[in-house]
């Protein structure tokens, strides 16, 4: 995977205002009670679901025509 294959997560958690962002991530999933995000640093953040209120994935660009 390339840095063109990454994606932008952010997780706004329930007790925050501003969500937070992780850029040139190449997988995002839940494992039992935690959301974990994979990047392509090598490292992976954990948070628990039930601190979580929303996720958004960018996936960027895929040669859509845009109307």
């Amino acid at each position: 995977m390339t840095k063109n294959d990454s994606i932008t997560v952010s997780v706004q958690l329930r007790e925050s205002s501003q969500p937070i962002v992780y850029e040139n991530v190449l997988n995002s999933y839940q494992k039992g009670d935690l959301f974990v995000i994979y990047t392509d640093d090598e490292k992976s953040y954990k948070h628990p679901m039930d601190t979580i209120w929303r996720v958004v994935e960018e996936y960027g660009y895929h040669g859509r025509d845009k109307r």
